[in-house]
């Protein structure tokens, strides 16, 4: 039996993706949403899931990207210029191996973050990241630790076994594919043997690294009769001014004859 949770990550960064959750939520097949509570639009999306009880809300921890919950000052180890996370997220990875200081500084952050998502009140479902910095091992152990005292269920690993090559080929982007989806490969195994030691649970895999941002209703047509039987997430990006194609994929009629036809139940 094949079961596959849509999740649309970076909910609550901007308007623009806020009403692509609520449309594919209400017109779709979106079932769940990764909650960035440090995102300009946080309190428009805690409004849309309040009234969406059926639609599962975690959290997307960033430190990355992104602003933090924190004053810049209190953690100025994982700050740039301008008051924000490092755009890329390498230099955060970096940054944690290297310096003490900076994972002080995460640690602090994280458990901002998380208090900042239980202060909402929304029923917490799962634990994510942002540029799946999440699985960095530092910042796994203490997702992990908090996921648990706030209550949540799940903390994705973002393993990606068994996914063909997409419809349009670029391999102009195939080696940086490559990197990405083995680095995460990698960590996942890490990943795996903290998880072992508390009481969250993952799902078999996932969908979305291989294709990310571009996850279209053409390769999900072709990407889902291949998966393996268990518990998938497909997480998308709907909304994201470079995925446009996204919030079509999550409304296609094709898409929900396919899982109809495949028997497959959406959580």
């Amino acid at each position: 039996m094949t079961r596959i949770l849509f999740n649309c990550d970076d909910f609550g960064r901007t308007q623009a993706i806020n009403a692509a959750v609520r449309k594919a939520h209400e017109e779709g097949v979106l079932g769940s949403a990764s909650l960035m509570v440090t995102g300009r639009a946080f309190s428009e999306a805690v409004e849309i899931a309040r009234s969406h009880p059926a639609l599962k809300v975690g959290l997307h921890l960033a430190l990355s990207d992104a602003a933090p919950v924190l004053p810049p000052d209190r953690i100025p180890a994982l700050i740039e210029n301008g008051g924000r996370f490092p755009r890329d997220p390498a230099v955060t990875g970096l940054r944690l191996a290297f310096q003490r200081r900076a994972r002080e500084d995460a640690a602090s952050e994280i458990r901002a973050q998380f208090e900042r998502f239980a202060a909402t009140g929304l029923p917490a479902s799962h634990v994510d990241g942002h540029h799946h910095l999440h699985m960095h091992p530092f910042v796994f152990s203490e997702c992990a630790r908090w996921a648990e005292k706030f209550g949540f269920a799940r903390i994705r690993v973002a393993r990606e076994f068994g996914v063909p090559l997409p419809p349009r080929r670029d391999y102009r982007e195939f080696p940086v594919k490559c990197a990405r989806h083995f680095t995460f490969l990698g960590l996942s195994f890490l990943c795996e043997r903290l998880l072992a030691k508390s009481a969250l649970t993952r799902l078999d895999g996932v969908l979305g690294l291989w294709e990310t941002g571009r996850m279209s209703e053409a390769y999900l047509l072709d990407s889902i009769p291949k998966f393996l039987d268990g518990d998938w997430e497909v997480y998308l990006h709907a909304g994201a001014e470079d995925a446009e194609e996204e919030l079509a994929a999550l409304l296609s009629p094709s898409l929900k004859r396919l899982l109809h036809d495949l028997k497959i139940e959406c959580l």
